[in-house]
């Protein structure tokens, strides 16, 4: 049974309010409940309300639009525009009030959110620092019962946390490249073929790649002496160039990978959903070699 407990300070004079919880479960988990819309419908809003997602695009610049939904089916509009992602560390959001178009609603107060995650012994601190313009903005979200919302919507995350039986592991990476060069490497096939093996003696023969939603990719793994080979293949959920591709294996696995521009670095974030045949540590220890051959071969290949 979960004891969590959300911890809400008020700083009234510094017009802040300061949110502090603890999950048991790992940060690549939590980090997605908070920042995909599959998972915020099903615990953002208080029970009886329910949140539903008209769109999401979880990107620097990019926004959540959400109806919080009455049980007489009434409709209150929010908008999150997101303005800094550091993917698994934080990111900063303005939230707002608005209309079924985004269109702000100038009656009710906006908020500037930074949330930070921490991993711990026993799972994931979330800290959200939320400040306002005004005491009297400040006063007034409290005032409509933000303590006891936030706080329901907790314990529902709780419950999602513990049924939920996926495991996602995260590897990572930084090339020295430019993060346009860098996608060029992750999604051409020519490319691809080159850095697609874990151990030098597999290799990938030949490669396709339709990289678009609801495109395919394959990708021919085999080791080198022709002992045992494999497709390794499947649907794309969600492309955006330079930044973001998710994905479905076959079987219905998912992956994500982001791509974040530091001047003349990119840093690469792989996470994927475990499969139960093989460890933890030796999947991670896998795809980590494949993300490290990669790093390898983009930096060789664009020195030349």
């Amino acid at each position: 049974m979960t004891i969590n407990k959300t911890q809400i300070v008020k700083d009234i004079p510094n017009k802040k309010l300061t949110v502090i919880r603890e999950f048991s479960a790992p940060l690549e988990k939590v980090w997605r409940a908070w920042t995909e819309s599959s998972v915020l419908d099903q615990w953002w809003a208080p029970r009886p309300w329910k949140a539903e997602t008209k769109t999401m695009n979880f990107t620097e610049g990019g926004s959540w639009l959400y109806a919080m939904v009455g049980p007489d089916n009434s409709r209150h509009w929010a908008k999150v525009n997101f303005t800094s992602i550091h993917h698994h560390v934080s990111f900063q959001a303005k939230d707002l009030f608005c209309d079924e178009n985004g269109n702000r609603n100038n009656d009710f107060p906006m908020l500037s959110w930074k949330v930070e995650f921490q991993s711990t012994q026993s799972g994931t601190k979330v800290t959200v620092e939320i400040t306002s313009n005004t005491q009297a903005d400040l006063e007034k979200i409290i005032a409509m019962g933000f303590e006891e919302g936030f706080t329901m919507a907790h314990g529902n995350l709780d419950e999602i946390l513990e049924k939920s039986g996926k495991q996602f592991i995260t590897v990572e990476t930084t090339v020295n490249a430019s993060v346009e060069k860098v996608w060029q490497c992750w999604t051409l096939p020519e490319h691809i073929m080159k850095w697609n093996n874990a151990s030098d003696d597999w290799h990938t023969p030949w490669a396709k790649n339709d990289l678009r939603v609801g495109g395919k990719f394959i990708a021919r793994m085999e080791a080198k002496d022709g002992s045992f080979g494999f497709d390794f293949n499947g649907i794309y959920d969600e492309v955006i160039t330079n930044k973001l591709i998710a994905y479905k294996m076959e079987g219905g696995r998912e992956v994500k990978i982001t791509f974040t521009s530091n001047g003349d670095e990119t840093k690469v974030v792989e996470i994927f959903e475990a499969e139960t045949e093989n460890s933890l540590e030796l999947q991670r220890n896998g795809w980590q070699a494949i993300l490290n051959n990669f790093k390898k071969y983009a930096e060789t290949i664009l020195k030349t």
